[in-house]
């Protein structure tokens, strides 16, 4: 029986997994990205997009139906980003006034006192260690950080040198000692003051003594435990080990109960019933072809804006590697490549989403391509892509999905028509799985030849007019219907000019 991994395990960070250029803005995926772009033990990933640090969600592939059983049996609940960045002062600091010390134990405590809230709930072996390791400071110090943190309340306290208790001076017992004459130097003052002034002397030694050593040892639990070190194993450590993945699902989450919102909004415009509605969530099984059934579009997740919606549906063979998809112009082409890529992305994670039923093969590596600078036919333009599409091949290894949209449209349709057979001459030899998009003509003869599955958008004609129905079919692109639209879309312009 296989050892079920640890939540470090299962969330460790796998640099370069997912690797999009140019991808369409996808609130999901901005969220997630922009989540983990914010936790402290990630900063070493981040890349800045459009002002903002993001992290893209890439772990083990491996235990992508651990993480799905992780999600389902996480309680509710959140767990805090601040909690351990509290601004503690350095020791010079610490050590310059009562006040600032005791601020400094106040928040020590308040920090000890949340996370031990925040964890009690969590069923898991990093919850128990943090929590085990919160409990043994407990016995040691958190007792006296109780004490310190009442000190605030007191005008004046009083501190017991045996046992250490600290109360306020009026709740101090009355302290009668026994008159006793001295009688040895001839003086004439009473033996009671002289043993209290050396009891106060005591006390006061006693006090400066322990607050040195108390303090040492809360500074040290401070430097040790609170602080971030990813090779270094302390609370902190444990603590945001179960916290990504924490925050994570709280990000994603609202997006789904989103749908159910949407849904009503459906039913607002169109009465009780409706045509279609979003479907309820699932988790995705793994195999070695693609079969989904009634996808909810996750790019769509989040947009009040949506006013209908196309569901996605997609079945593959398990031999099929290679896909290129030509046709009809704004057809849904780059949608349906965006989502694919999405749901492979959200799949692994671990997570549910909207859908009849999904099956999806699993992928060392997501890589995407889009020139987002296309159209222009600029030189430097095709050799960044030119480069790109390169790199991407070198990389690639037998279980990673490429995507490349819009396919060689930084240059001119001569150049493509040159540049393409060889591009997709190299995408044919590599045993990723490949899905390409393209507006350029190619020989589709040939690719199929070569075992490439040609998909295009599928369309109806009403009133005499084509209309794209934003899904994907199997077969050769109709040109004749491509112009046709394209004519009809722009008849006004070309009739003004």
């Amino acid at each position: 029986m296989n050892k079920q991994p640890s939540v470090a395990q299962m969330f460790e960070y796998v640099p370069g997994a997912v690797d999009l250029v140019g991808f369409p803005r996808s609130r999901v995926l901005e969220r997630l990205s922009t989540s983990l772009g914010q936790e402290v033990s990630l900063r070493r990933y981040r890349t800045e997009v459009g002002g903002r640090k993001m992290v893209m969600p890439s772990f083990p592939v491996a235990y992508t139906e651990q993480r799905q059983e992780f999600f389902r049996k996480l309680p509710p609940g959140s767990i805090g980003k601040s909690l351990f960045e509290r601004q503690f002062p350095r020791r010079e600091r610490i050590y310059q006034s009562v006040s600032r010390f005791l601020e400094f134990c106040d928040n020590v405590y308040d920090t000890i006192a949340g996370a031990k809230e925040e964890l009690v709930d969590f069923d898991l072996p990093e919850a128990r260690s943090v929590l085990e390791r919160l409990d043994k400071f407990d016995s040691e110090l958190n007792a006296t950080l109780a004490r310190l943190k009442d000190i605030r309340n007191f005008d004046k306290f009083a501190i017991d040198a045996n046992t250490g208790i600290i109360v306020n001076i009026d709740q101090m017992p009355p302290i009668n000692p026994a008159y006793i004459p001295d009688k040895s130097d001839g003086g004439d003052y009473d033996i009671p003051d002289r043993i209290q002034v050396k009891m106060k002397k005591a006390v006061l030694d006693m006090v400066r003594g322990g607050r040195r050593e108390f303090k040492t040892r809360i500074v040290k639990f401070v430097r040790d435990e609170f602080g971030f070190d990813p090779d270094v194993d302390n609370i902190r450590s444990y603590f945001e080990r179960l916290a990504v993945p924490v925050r994570l699902n709280n990000k994603y989450r609202p997006l789904l109960e989103e749908c159910k919102e949407l849904n009503d909004d459906f039913r607002d415009r169109a009465g009780e019933s409706i045509d279609r509605e979003i479907p309820a969530s699932v988790y995705p099984q793994f195999g070695r072809h693609y079969d989904i059934k009634d996808l909810f579009p996750p790019s769509l997740l989040k947009d009040h804006g949506v006013s209908e919606f196309v569901p996605i549906d997609f079945t593959t063979k398990d031999s099929e590697r290679k896909f290129l998809l030509a046709g009809l112009h704004s057809g849904g082409k780059s949608f349906f490549l965006e989502n694919l890529v999405l749901t492979s992305v959200l799949g692994q994670l671990g997570e549910p989403m909207p859908a009849g039923s999904l099956l999806l093969p699993r992928y060392d590596r997501i890589f995407y391509f889009r020139n987002a600078e296309n159209g222009g036919n600029g030189a430097g333009k095709l050799d960044t892509e030119i480069n790109a599409i390169n790199g991407i091949i070198n990389k690639s290894g037998p279980n990673d999905l490429l995507v490349f949209d819009e396919f060689l449209d930084s240059t001119t349709t001569g150049v493509a028509t040159w540049l393409g057979p060889e591009l997709l001459s190299r995408l044919d030899k590599k045993k990723a799985t490949v899905f390409v998009s393209t507006h350029r003509n190619v020989d589709y003869t040939a690719l199929e030849q070569n075992g490439w599955t040609l998909m295009s958008p599928e369309h109806v004609i009403e009133r005499g007019r084509v209309v794209p129905t934003h899904k994907i079919k199997r077969g050769l692109p109709d040109e004749g219907i491509n112009r046709r639209y394209v004519r009809e879309r722009f008849k006004n312009v070309f009739r003004s000019g």
